[in-house]
């Protein structure tokens, strides 16, 4: 995630995997903050590919009713659910035009020397316009500049811009070998991507033993879209052995925290699941799904 200069806002910038680690420490319900989440992808098999949520704190130098302090490239703020030390990227002070902007913005001057993360950051900022005109295809060289350097955002970021054609022809094979680099560093969006790539036969031959295998890594690290994916395997034994105790355990982690489409989806699957168990094995998987959550709740996804 990054903080970024909006006018005379500053723009806290998270994405799908980060919107509940943002919400926890920003409190959302506060009228200060002005939250707006969206899809900047399409939707692509079971789930979108890159959601960003930007929180806007009014009032450029204090961040609004929150106190910062700014130290080199990273900035302390503390909020009312706590301390949070973000990366710091764009202009910072008066409203700049976005040639001021992208001269005086230190991701440029350290993606010009190889820095994989500015490179990273700079491209994420040419693919929605921050500071800087929207440039898909600077974006996407920015990508790879650090994709190449075994950086797995950029390898992620460069997977999902070959999928959709996006600042780069469309290509899935080169989709599946930029997710797969990203997902062996452990990447979770990249192995849910991955997954997916294999259950659709994209880029490989179709193979649903490896899609379960990529989406099983993506839901242990406790995203919630994987978690419903490999719920419904379960469910209809699609690359795994059919169990429906196995799925509801998976659908009932997804359905507390998955939101949207994805949640009522999710809680309709858990709720079929849950028909076909007895009393006795319901209230089981029950159990240890609220161990898990509950567990997994204190080491949320970073």
């Amino acid at each position: 995630m990054a903080i970024l200069p909006d006018g005379e806002h500053v723009v806290l910038i998270c994405d799908r995997n980060h919107e509940k680690h943002c919400d926890r420490f920003v409190d959302e319900k506060n009228s200060a903050i002005d939250k707006n989440c969206r899809d900047v992808s399409e939707t692509i098999v079971a789930g979108s590919m890159r959601y960003l949520c930007r929180y806007t704190m009014r009032g450029a130098s204090s961040l609004g009713v929150f106190d910062a302090e700014i130290d080199g490239d990273k900035v302390t703020i503390w909020g009312p659910n706590g301390k949070r030390q973000y990366d710091k990227s764009g202009t910072w002070g008066s409203l700049a035009t976005s040639n001021q902007a992208l001269a005086n913005n230190p991701a440029t001057a350290q993606a010009k020397v190889g820095d994989a993360i500015a490179q990273t950051n700079l491209g994420v900022q040419y693919d929605q316009g921050s500071g800087v005109p929207v440039d898909h295809v600077e974006a996407a060289a920015l990508y790879r500049q650090a994709a190449e350097q075994g950086y797995a955002v950029a390898q992620y970021f460069l997977g999902y811009d070959y999928f959709v054609g996006q600042g780069v022809p469309q290509d899935y094979k080169e989709a599946a070998a930029w997710y797969r680099k990203a997902a062996e560093q452990g990447d979770p969006h990249a192995q849910y991507n991955l997954g997916s790539l294999y259950y659709a036969g994209q880029g490989m031959t179709q193979d649903y033993t490896q899609a379960a295998i990529w989406v099983r890594k993506a839901a242990d690290q406790n995203d919630a879209v994987a978690e419903c994916s490999l719920g419904s395997f379960y469910e209809f034994g699609t690359g795994v052995p059919q169990s429906y105790a196995e799925a509801y355990f998976w659908l009932d982690i997804g359905a507390a925290v998955a939101k949207g489409a994805d949640h009522d989806t999710c809680l309709k699957r858990r709720d079929d699941s849950a028909s076909n168990l007895s009393p006795s094995d319901l209230s089981k998987e029950q159990e240890r799904a609220a161990k898990w959550f509950a567990e997994h709740q204190a080491k949320p996804l970073q």
